[in-house]
């Protein structure tokens, strides 16, 4: 499934495409999407919506604006917001994962799990952040982090975190320390989007003009 920013959400099959285009309202652009069992979550700016045998719905409790969405082991949908606010979708109400008013206030971009079951958290303007499922655990330009805007989290094969943060490369996080690749290391620029590894070991990251291995 592919989603585009100006609300086409395209289903690639082998060599066939099928578009789907979503109704634009209330300023409703793709930002975010999560597959579970038979259907698509779709995140916009205007709310959440279920996409499921061609048709849409707009889930009525969640009217904010959602940037990051992820199907855990446990097979619960969670949510982003991109105004604040951490969140699992449990029968239709929202039921907010946050336990203080600083993981209330959370802009989180993009979540992630390891095999232990913790979710990693990035966000725009908090850094990175792990939840175990009780506490979070905060890292940021305070504790080492270069930048505390997180575009994206790859967990590879061996248990490292590979970020991507705005304007510093590529940062690697073995759970202790921080160690950064940048343009000075070869990379053709220092704003990385994302990172996928495939089954040879080898990286792929995407950027504004392209990708690179």
């Amino acid at each position: 499934w592919v989603a585009s920013s100006n609300n086409y959400l395209s289903l690639i099959k082998g060599n066939e495409v099928k578009n789907y285009f979503l109704r634009k309202e209330d300023n409703s652009n793709i930002q975010t999407i999560a597959a579970q069992n038979d259907s698509i979550w779709i995140g916009t700016r205007a709310g959440l919506y279920l996409f499921k045998n061609g048709n849409l719905t707009k889930i009525r409790s969640c009217n904010f604006s959602v940037t990051a969405l992820f199907v855990d082991s446990k097979n619960r949908l969670l949510i982003g917001c991109g105004n604040g606010g951490f969140y699992q979708l449990k029968s239709g109400k929202l039921i907010s994962l946050s336990n203080d008013e600083k993981s209330s206030k959370l802009r989180i971009r993009f979540i992630t799990e390891d095999k232990k079951g913790n979710l990693f958290l990035g966000t725009i303007g908090q850094g990175l952040v792990i939840f175990d499922g009780k506490t979070f655990q905060y890292f940021n330009e305070e504790n080492g982090l270069p930048s505390n805007i997180i575009y994206f989290i790859h967990l590879d094969s061996r248990g490292i975190l590979w970020l991507t943060a705005s304007g510093s490369g590529i940062l690697l996080f073995d759970g202790n320390k921080f160690s950064k690749i940048t343009k000075k290391d070869g990379l053709p620029t220092n704003e990385v989007q994302t990172i996928l590894e495939d089954e040879n070991g080898n990286f792929w990251c995407g950027f504004n003009n392209g990708i690179f291995r």
